[in-house]
């Protein structure tokens, strides 16, 4: 439990919840290993964000984590020739 498992032709990412510290932490073949903390602003008792999944940054730059799998994986597809949008993953 708690591991997201995405594999495309000999890349693959791993993203693993991090309970004890809320955290995700993205293994990924094309920028390496980050740590993504859930979005400061994020508070999960308030009522328009209670049914809202958590928004983790990662890195030092602050991307989302689901932009940095979108943009990677988009990144692999087209080099396979397929110009499709990748859905959100994580939300």
């Amino acid at each position: 439990g708690g591991v997201l498992t995405v594999g495309i032709e000999d890349k693959t990412w791993i993203v693993n919840r991090q309970v004890p510290v809320a955290e995700m932490w993205l293994a990924s073949p094309l920028s390496g290993p980050s740590h993504c903390t859930v979005d400061s602003t994020f508070n999960p008792h308030s009522p328009s964000t209670s049914d809202t999944p958590p928004h983790f940054e990662c890195g030092t730059e602050g991307e989302s984590l689901s932009g940095i799998l979108r943009r990677e994986i988009e990144t692999v597809l087209r080099r396979h020739g397929v110009e499709e949008s990748v859905p959100d993953l994580l939300g």
